[in-house]
C-alpha cells in the first residue's frame, strides 16, 4: 500500500512498515483519512472521543514494537570475568515502555521500586 507523502516504496523495510500500516488501518486503529473532528462536538462527546482516540494511539505505540524491531545489545562482566551478552527483544522492549499492574497499590510500589534503583520513570 502507498502512502500519501512517498509514492515509490523501496526495500523490506518500507514493505514491512506499509503492511503495518494498512493492517492497522484496516482495525480502525489508523484514521485513514487524517483526524476529521466535527466543530459542534458538545463536551461530553469530545471527551468520549478523546478517550476512545487515546486508547487507539495507546495501541498503536504498543505495537509499534514490533514494526521498529530492538537491536540494542547489553555486554556485562560476570565474577569470574566471562563477557555475557544480553540481546533485548520485542516484548522486552514493550514490558519497559509500558507497565500493565492490576491495582494502584502496585503501580505505587513500582514507582517507589523504580525510584530506589534510580531508574527514571
Amino acid at each position: 500500500m502507498k502512502d500519501v507523502q512517498n509514492k515509490n516504496t523501496k526495500g523490506k523495510l518500507y514493505a514491512k512498515y506499509y503492511n503495518a500500516m494498512r493492517t492497522l488501518k484496516s482495525c480502525g486503529l489508523v484514521p485513514s483519512k487524517g483526524l476529521q473532528v466535527k466543530r459542534t462536538m458538545d463536551t461530553e462527546t469530545h471527551r468520549q472521543y478523546n478517550k476512545e482516540f487515546d486508547g487507539k494511539n495507546t495501541v498503536l505505540l504498543y505495537l509499534l514494537h514490533a514494526i521498529l524491531v530492538p537491536t540494542a545489545k547489553k555486554i556485562t562482566k560476570d565474577h569470574n570475568g566471562k563477557k555475557c551478552q544480553i540481546k533485548y527483544s520485542i516484548k522486552d522492549s514493550q514490558n519497559r515502555f509500558m507497565t500493565f499492574k492490576t491495582s494502584v497499590a502496585e503501580i505505587e510500589e513500582h514507582i517507589v521500586m523504580r525510584q530506589n534503583e534510580k531508574n527514571p520513570i
